[in-house]
């Protein structure tokens, strides 16, 4: 780029499938640099291949995954938007739905997020007028029977984020939660 203008860059976490996979290719026809995480080594490296990206696969419920991932990311080069999007849902009778099941909702679609949101702000990797974005759910307003886990952990990235919100203001680094 003229003028030693860096290319933009984002980090969109489950960018290989769905809502993440859209984001990754809008973000590329604009001209952004992309890092995708994602679990899906298959989906990730077509990607790869069709918006000559980078890719990270992990396992966010993993913690070695994570921290592998999160190190990535410090050692890359700084993030203009970050997007919380990967996600998944554990269904069933609460009763009935094993406590890892459970756990691995809340690792992936809250804990994650948390971890890495705080690895990169510490590591001073979000540029300023930079965003984060958390992609979180109607369940937050809604109450969807057999997904308990799974609106639990999208409320709590809500309240994450709001919070987030306030202590980032004066280091104007924005925040956006969206509620597909």
């Amino acid at each position: 780029h003229a003028n030693g203008a860096h290319m933009k860059h984002v980090v969109i976490t489950g960018a290989a499938s769905g809502i993440g996979k859209a984001l990754a290719y809008r973000f590329s026809k604009s001209g952004y640099k992309i890092t995708g995480i994602d679990i899906d080594t298959q989906r990730a490296q077509e990607i790869e291949r069709d918006l000559n990206a980078n890719c990270i696969i992990a396992d966010l419920s993993s913690q070695n995954d994570l921290s592998q991932a999160i190190q990535q990311l410090i050692d890359s080069e700084p993030i203009d938007i970050f997007i919380h999007n990967a996600g998944i849902n554990a269904v069933g009778h609460f009763q009935n739905l094993p406590t890892q099941d459970q756990e691995r909702v809340i690792a992936i679609n809250l804990t994650a997020p948390m971890q890495i949101t705080a690895a990169l702000l510490k590591a001073k990797k979000i540029q300023q007028k930079g965003s984060l974005v958390f992609i979180s759910s109607l369940s937050h307003q809604v109450s969807y029977p057999g997904a308990s886990a799974y609106a639990a952990s999208k409320s709590g990235l809500s309240s994450y984020a709001r919070s987030l919100s306030v202590a980032l203001a004066p280091q104007n680094i924005h925040t956006l939660t969206v509620y597909p």
